[in-house]
C-alpha cells in the first residue's frame, strides 16, 4: 500500500499572514499583550500542531506497515475458506446420495423381506415361551 503523505497539490493556498490575526489563536489584537505576545501564542499554537501531525504521521505509517503483513495472511485464510466451503458442499452432495440409495444398498431392505423377519422372530419368540412353560 502506497503512502498518500508524499502528495503535494499545486492549486493548496498558501496561508497569507495579513489575514490571520492573533484573536484566532486566542488573544485579541490590542488588548494590552502586543504584537510579541500573539505572535509567542501564535507560535506555541503552530507547535502543538505540527507535533499533533507528526504524531499522526507516525501511527498512520506504523498502521500501514502492520496492514502490509496482515494482507498476505488474510488473503490465505480467504483460500483456505473457499477450499473448505467447496469440501463442505461435496461432503454434503455425498450424504445426500447415501442417505437417498441407502435403502436399495442394504440387503434384504425390501418392505416384505421386513416383515419375513419380523414374523420369523415373533415366531422363534412364541416358540421359546412355549419351551419354557413346558420345563
Amino acid at each position: 500500500m502506497e503512502s498518500n503523505l508524499n502528495i503535494k497539490k499545486p492549486d493548496t493556498p498558501k496561508l497569507n499572514i495579513e489575514t490571520v490575526s492573533s484573536a484566532v489563536f486566542g488573544k485579541e489584537d490590542g488588548a494590552g499583550g502586543g504584537s510579541g505576545e500573539s505572535i509567542k501564542n501564535i507560535h506555541k499554537t503552530l507547535s502543538k500542531l505540527s507535533g499533533h501531525i507528526r504524531k499522526s504521521l507516525i501511527r498512520i505509517k506504523a498502521l500501514e506497515f502492520n496492514l502490509q503483513k496482515i494482507i498476505p495472511k488474510v488473503e490465505e485464510v480467504e483460500k483456505k475458506v473457499i477450499v473448505n466451503s467447496e469440501k463442505i458442499t461435496r461432503i454434503k452432495k455425498i450424504l445426500k446420495e447415501q442417505k437417498n440409495n441407502i435403502g436399495k444398498k442394504l440387503p434384504g431392505s425390501n418392505k416384505d423381506s421386513c416383515s419375513n423377519s419380523t414374523g420369523t422372530y415373533e415366531k422363534f419368540c412364541i416358540e421359546i415361551r412355549t419351551r419354557k412353560k413346558s420345563n
